[in-house]
């Protein structure tokens, strides 16, 4: 099997961070620069051990040293946790999205690609089609309390009571004394 580049950094960030000493360094450095003697004493670890750890944190670029005294470097890790975790998002691609193409690339604009709505569309032609995708999450003579429904809405976007209100204006849902179904 042939192994990326990506895969082989994402190894080696979590071998890096594997070991429980190596990570005590790390958080020791994180707060204050300190000798290998110093590291040593404060861990109870003995001194090879803390350079092994050290040669292998500054090999991966998440310390570096002057003199003999080393320090950690916040920014590589941020570097190096954006570049290493990048490739692991999921991408929304039009194609996940089903219907038209009209609605594909409302759907596409809309959503994030871990399925956050980014915002309620202010055209109600657009609106339709999220709200259309929505609904598509209660089930046909379901019945759901408002709690539920606030629930199930939220996990799209904070504004839960605006599209409940927007899928009942539109007829998606109905409601009745606190109920809603879908027909």
């Amino acid at each position: 099997m042939e192994q990326t580049i990506e895969s082989t950094e994402v190894m080696e960030f979590f071998k890096t961070f594997a070991n429980i000493e190596r990570l005590k360094i790390a958080g020791l450095l994180a707060t204050e620069a300190h000798t290998p003697a110093e590291i040593a004493e404060l861990l109870k670890i003995k001194p090879m051990l803390v350079l092994r750890h050290l040669e292998q944190l500054t090999h991966s670029g998440l310390v570096c040293q002057t003199e003999q005294v080393y320090r950690f470097d916040g920014d590589a890790l941020n570097e190096l946790s954006r570049r290493v975790l990048q490739g692991l998002r999921p991408t929304a691609k039009m194609e996940d999205f089903e219907g038209e193409d009209f609605e594909r690339k409302v759907l596409k604009d809309s959503f994030t690609a871990d399925g956050k709505l980014r915002a309620i569309p202010t055209q109600q032609k657009k609106r339709l089609v999220v709200l259309n995708y929505l609904a598509k999450a209660f089930e046909n003579g379901g019945r759901y309390p408002e709690k539920q429904v606030n629930q199930m809405l939220q996990v799209y976007n904070p504004d839960f009571a605006a599209l409940r209100r927007y899928l009942v204006d539109e007829g998606l849902l109905k409601r009745e004394n606190g109920v809603y179904w879908k027909e």
